[in-house]
């Protein structure tokens, strides 16, 4: 009876500071509602997706699951060495499949919810402060979004909370257990969260200042854990990090802008990246869609949206360097560090899905703009910035509510496409073994769910390999040759697997396919199956030296961090 009486002592004290001691003030009762509440959905919305109505693995989470399995840590790691090391023995000893290689992600963005009341409390003084941070990390759709990835992002955001809140406990305590749980998540929290060292000089020189002054016996300790990080980090680097080319840094420059190209002005340049990450604690205005509104009104409701946000961002900077010079150590050093490291070319800068970890930051900088004490705590004019801010955009403006997987990142259909792709193959053509051609974005999710799930390869490996001839495409250049080689070689049909069917569509209307005709299509998420009859007149392709060039739809791809600089 002990475990069940244990409970029910937890389960009251929770409903009792939900609903506020019998004498409460209404609004102080109004506050723990509403923190409750944005907590609760919170929770619901990565569980959604993760429990059901999960999505498949898309590109780059099959390619990053196969390589779980398949290559050494050492070449894993430019992803975090202690998350690739857990995925592994997750992949290995339980199974390969979404669910598990997604598990850690989702329980970091499960415990960033549930942290996010107390880190406010220890943050900010007024309630309207901590409800709008509470529901930002509850509402963020990238934060949501990518907690349901096989990605470190979700680690990232809830380590480097965690670690704003273990500095903040002992910044408030001075007590050597509190400085002995910062220490501690320090360091292992590096091993999950290579972008942890951000956050590292603002803690550290903040932990031994105060130590300085009031506890210089625990100076020690911080001075001999930060040199134990630092030459981890140093190891890494030279281990794997700095074995990423320049070359990456100067696609990312180009093609997705967050290393400066000398095209345009740097500091205009600085500007427009610095107020994007501003706005990230916004990010879901991206995904605003009603149809009462037309497009000039959304479009002006989204620029006042922008400008509320850099308002309250340039005053929470204000209030932080005149009032709160120790908080400042912790939410603007970092910013100042992932500047520093952009400079050098060593790290991403903009509103990107490596920074995941900045929304945490910008949202309580943002929500200092707000701490502001009061004589009386939980008015109800408290609630009021977070219904305004979030809460109503999100159930006004977002048709979606974050159903699908989509901000900075995709969701995936394939095992689906898989059985339809046979299923068609069996009407269309019957047992005659038929070429199939795979578009580059298409190749590892092919790979992974016919040859590493245990599950969907069972069930459509022996159909894929006795039904086609599969010849995967690595680059762009070559596709359109290869699939027409393939349609004037199949016997009846020629299959193709593609993301998008624009180019093959526009490769048609060019004729630059010979005289094929298109005999099925069929569209499973962001992806397309198309079966092709012979050519009328066989139509040689063209030399090889004379390759027509082929629509590009490079745009439509989202950066992929396996192509990451040296972080």
């Amino acid at each position: 009876m002990r475990p069940l009486a244990v409970m029910a002592s937890a389960l009251r004290r929770g409903l009792t500071w939900v609903v506020g001691p019998r004498r409460a003030p209404l609004g102080e009762r109004l506050v723990r509602l509403f923190t409750t509440a944005l907590v609760a959905v919170g929770f619901l919305l990565r569980m959604r997706g993760y429990f059901w109505h999960a999505s498949a693995f898309w590109l780059d989470e099959c390619m990053w699951a196969m390589f779980t399995v398949e290559r050494p840590l050492a070449e894993l790691a430019i992803r975090p060495v202690g998350f690739m090391w857990v995925s592994r023995l997750l992949g290995t000893h339980i199974a390969l499949t979404e669910p598990v290689l997604r598990f850690m992600p989702w329980l970091a963005g499960m415990l960033t919810v549930a942290m996010a009341p107390a880190l406010a409390r220890r943050l900010f003084v007024n309630p309207a402060a901590r409800l709008l941070f509470v529901a930002i990390m509850a509402f963020h759709p990238a934060a949501i979004d990518l907690s349901k990835e096989y990605k470190p992002y979700s680690c990232s955001l809830m380590l480097h909370l965690l670690l704003v809140l273990l500095a903040l406990r002992y910044l408030d305590t001075r007590r050597a257990r509190e400085l002995g749980w910062l220490l501690f998540g320090a360091t292992v929290g590096g091993l999950f969260a290579q972008d942890l060292l951000f956050a590292y000089p603002g803690v550290f020189l903040l932990a031994a200042y105060t130590a300085l002054r009031e506890r210089r016996k625990q100076l020690l300790p911080i001075v001999g854990v930060a040199a134990l990080i630092l030459g981890l980090i140093v190891f890494q680097y030279f281990w794997s990090w700095n074995q990423t080319p320049a070359s990456d840094r100067d696609v990312w420059a180009s093609k997705y802008n967050v290393f400066w190209n000398g095209h345009h002005s740097h500091g205009a340049w600085l500007l427009e990246r610095h107020l994007g990450m501003a706005d990230f604690p916004d990010f879901r205005q991206k995904f605003w869609q009603v149809s009462w509104l037309d497009g000039r009104a959304l479009e002006l409701l989204r620029k006042v949206d922008d400008t509320v946000w850099i308002c309250l961002h340039v005053i929470g900077v204000v209030v932080l360097l005149g009032w709160r010079q120790k908080r400042a150590l912790l939410l603007l050093m970092p910013m100042a560090v992932v500047w520093t490291f952009n400079l050098l070319r060593f790290w991403p800068i903009g509103a990107f899905r490596t920074n995941l970890f900045v929304v945490g930051y910008m949202s309580a900088i943002a929500c200092t703009a707000l701490d502001a004490p009061l004589s009386v705590f939980g008015r109800l004019r408290d609630v009021v910035p977070a219904l305004l801010l979030v809460v109503v955009p999100f159930l006004v403006l977002d048709p979606d509510w974050s159903a699908h997987k989509r901000a900075l990142t995709h969701s995936s259909e394939f095992p689906r496409l898989l059985k339809g792709l046979i299923r068609a193959k069996a009407a269309l053509d019957g047992p005659e073994r038929e070429p199939l051609v795979l578009d580059r974005r298409s190749c590892d999710p092919f790979r992974y769910y016919t040859e590493f799930h245990p599950t969907v390869s069972k069930q459509v490996k022996n159909a894929i390999k006795t039904s086609f001839d599969t010849i995967c495409v690595p680059e762009e250049a070559p596709y359109r040759r290869t699939l027409l080689k393939a349609i004037q070689r199949a016997p009846r049909h020629a299959w193709t697997i593609l993301h998008t069917s624009r180019p093959v569509l526009t490769m048609i209307r060019r004729h630059q396919l010979g005289d094929a005709e298109l005999a099925h299509e069929e569209h499973f998420g962001s992806h397309t199956i198309m079966a092709f009859s012979r050519s009328s007149a066989p139509v040689e392709p063209p030399p090889e030296g004379r390759e027509a060039p082929e629509p590009s739809h490079a745009e439509e791809e989202p950066a992929d961090e396996g192509t990451n600089t040296a972080f």
